[in-house]
């Protein structure tokens, strides 16, 4: 038999054993304890100028000069570790983004899109390398909103975060943590992350949409060498 094919089947082998030695020693769950995390000051994104925290804050102190949104999770699944939020000018145009590090989660940022549209299926978009990630237009602002996993591609739902962990979040090197208690098995960690530029900083919806979307890319692209390190 291909090694590359039973390599695979190995790991899964041994996850399902795991699972099954660990549910009849330990038939009650607890959550696992997870290291300490901290965003990075700041984050470079690709033809985007990132504004020093200093600079952030005074921009708070002048909503005139900050139209964004913060992001807010309330309604989502899981744990927050951690959030950041960020801010970026590219000539006149503005750029922020909000960053919530989440764990023991189901990925499902509906309740997040549902607050921007009622038409999920018109706003979830996928881009052929990067996933999946909901595009909508509220109050004068273009929010872009996704899950960014651990591995493989980002999600938006429920059923794209599970059917990602089932392909990518059974590991051989998390079998061990996970029997200690210190992480999940799958992997249920999730970046969610919202970036959103205003629409009057352009010159139609769509190049709105179009920028923040490519700069999207370059946050995507730092975070899949980047992500938080698990136990």
């Amino acid at each position: 038999m291909n090694i590359l094919k039973t390599l695979p089947l190995c790991t899964m082998t041994l996850a399902i054993v795991a699972v099954i030695l660990k549910t009849g020693s330990q038939p009650k769950a607890q959550k696992p304890s997870y290291a300490d995390y901290s965003f990075p000051k700041t984050i470079s994104l690709s033809q985007w100028e990132s504004l020093l925290p200093d600079s952030i804050q005074q921009s708070a102190n002048n909503p005139a000069d900050n139209p964004t949104v913060n992001l807010t999770i309330q309604e989502i699944s899981g744990d927050s570790l951690a959030d950041e939020h960020y801010e970026y000018k590219k000539n006149n145009a503005r750029l922020a983004v909000s960053v919530h590090y989440l764990v023991n989660t189901d990925g499902d940022l509906k309740p997040i899109i549902a607050e921007q549209t009622d038409q999920l299926a018109t706003a979830l978009k996928q881009h052929p390398e990067y996933g999946f990630y909901s595009l909508a237009s509220h109050q004068g602002s273009a929010y872009l909103t996704t899950c960014q996993n651990p591995k493989g591609p980002a999600t938006v739902t429920a059923d794209q975060f599970s059917r990602n962990q089932l392909r990518y979040g059974f590991n051989s090197h998390r079998l061990i943590p996970w029997i200690k208690g210190e992480n999940t098995l799958p992997d249920q960690r999730c970046l969610v992350t919202q970036l959103t530029v205003p629409l009057s900083d352009y010159a139609s919806e769509a190049i709105a949409h179009a920028a923040v979307e490519t700069a999207w890319l370059s946050w995507a692209d730092w975070w899949q060498l980047n992500f938080p390190q698990s136990q």
